[in-house]
This record gives structure tokens, sequence and C-alpha cells, in this order.
């Protein structure tokens, strides 16, 4: 677990605009082509994949509107044991395909964190493209936690995201 928050906290300074490059650490884990292996697998491994993305959506409680977000499980998901959340925030003027489908390094990356570790991936759309921060996004955050911690048997919760992310 030490190695995944290790990553985890690299990751948040590089898509957080964080002075990761600055610090010596490798190019091709900051573009997050590279993830460290999982307890227990090998250097070289074949990587684990998330399972399709769902699109879903949800009567926000704040104000009665419909909000969406993309949920992706890991590969071999069993319901029956706990899994950690990541929930990745998307950047300025992107919407929740941004981490959940896109093929830029950072998205590339965070995803194949989640799937090697078994986590259960997340992405919303807040809101709006251009900014998503304010208290109605946070109620939504806040819903979709409880939605799904009733649905499935969470552990931690992640949170990461890309510049205004």
């Amino acid at each position: 677990m030490r190695i995944w928050y290790k990553w985890l906290v690299i990751m948040g300074l590089v898509l957080l605009g964080g002075a990761g490059c600055q610090r010596g650490l490798s190019k091709d884990l900051v573009r997050g082509s590279e993830t460290p292996p999982a307890a227990g697998q090998a250097a070289g491994e074949a990587i684990a994949e998330l399972q399709p993305g769902a699109d879903r959506e949800f009567r926000a409680d704040y104000d009665g509107s419909i909000q969406k977000y993309i949920i992706r499980l890991p590969g071999g998901f069993d319901g029956r044991v706990e899994h950690d959340m990541m929930i990745v925030l998307h950047g300025h003027g992107a919407d929740r395909h941004q981490f959940a489908e896109s093929e830029i390094g950072e998205a590339k990356g965070v995803r194949e964190a989640a799937a090697r570790h078994e986590v259960i991936f997340i992405s919303p759309d807040y809101r709006a493209c251009t900014s998503w921060m304010g208290p109605a996004a946070e109620a939504d955050m806040l819903q979709i936690i409880r939605l799904l911690r009733k649905e499935y048997k969470i552990r931690k919760i992640f949170l990461a995201g890309g510049s205004m992310g």
C-alpha cells in the first residue's frame, strides 16, 4: 500500500500542476506511462484493465437536476469484497470522458493504477466543463459517494484530477 500511496502523491503533484519534473522524477512516470507494479506483480507483467465504462446519472439532491458520471469497475471485480474507490476530476474544458476514456498519458496512467490495484474508478461531470467548483458540485460529489457506498463495499476513497480538477 505504501508504493500505491507514494504513486498517488506523485500523480497528484503532476496532475494538479505540481513540480514533479523539477523533483527529478522519471519523465515516463510523470507522463503516466508507467505505474509501479502491484504487490506480488512482477515488472513487465501484463497490465490489468478496468471494465468498460458505464455512463450513469442521478437526480441531484441539491437542486433536482440530472447529473452524470462514469464508473469503471476492476476487470475481475467481485462485489462481495471491499474495494477502494478513486474519483478523478476532469480539467477545464473537459467532461467525465476525459479521464475515463482519453489516451493522454495522465488519463491512461490513472486508469492503469486503478486497474492494477482493483480500485473502483469514478469520473463525474461536475455541472460545467469550464468550472465546477462551488456548493452544487461539492454536494454532488458527496451524493455520489453516498450512492456508491450503498451499492458497493467501499474502503478508502482517493481523489485525483487534472488542471481545474
